[in-house]
């Protein structure tokens, strides 16, 4: 029983403890400013310097974008993304034919595009210990695109206009294997109704 109560006395100063500490730090950052408040730092602060490029520094000239680090969008989205989209499309009666044609259409027709960056975020946590209501806990991956866009060059033309030859060979055999699909199914009806008489 003297066990018992000595934990209970323990776990309550050391509340109480805690308590006082935060409620010190709200004080002071409150009166200094988060002059006290104790920063998080990770990994990322290290790294980030080196491989992101400063997104507060303005630049027009597409080599020195390419200089910085900016890439361009070719393919838009993953390999395994498109594997997932041709199969949808076969589902799909005319619907995935038609996406694949006006994917065509836009891919042979493109003639500008914009260039992309990834940059670290800081993401926040709630502490009501700072004054602000909250503290920075680490850094997410985001990627940020130029606000203008940029003629295709020579290779981009040849990649995006193979694109739209892919989509446009894709949209008409999708089209011709749901036809296929759907006249099996019809004789199979037929026969049955026949096969009934």
């Amino acid at each position: 029983m003297s066990f018992l109560k000595n934990l209970t006395k323990g776990f309550v100063r050391s509340a109480v403890n805690q308590v006082g500490r935060d409620g010190g730090k709200v004080i002071s950052n409150t009166v200094y400013g988060n002059k006290h408040s104790s920063p998080v730092r990770g990994s990322f602060e290290a790294s980030s310097q080196n491989t992101y490029f400063n997104q507060n520094t303005i630049i027009e000239n597409r080599g020195d974008l390419t200089e910085a680090g900016y890439s361009t969008e070719l393919l838009g989205s993953p390999i395994w993304a498109y594997l997932f989209l041709i199969i949808g499309s076969m589902i799909l009666p005319i619907i995935g034919p038609v996406y694949w044609l006006i994917s065509a259409i836009r891919n042979l027709f493109k003639s500008r595009i914009r260039m992309y960056i990834y940059s670290l975020e800081p993401t926040y946590v709630k502490d009501r210990r700072y004054s602000s209501g909250v503290r920075e806990s680490g850094s997410k991956k985001i990627k940020k695109y130029t606000t203008d866009s940029f003629p295709l060059n020579q290779s981009e033309k040849i990649v995006f206009i193979s694109k739209g030859l892919l989509a446009l060979l894709l949209a008409g055999a999708i089209f011709y294997f749901q036809y296929t699909v759907y006249k099996a199914f019809k004789e199979a009806d037929q026969a049955e109704i026949k096969s009934n008489y």
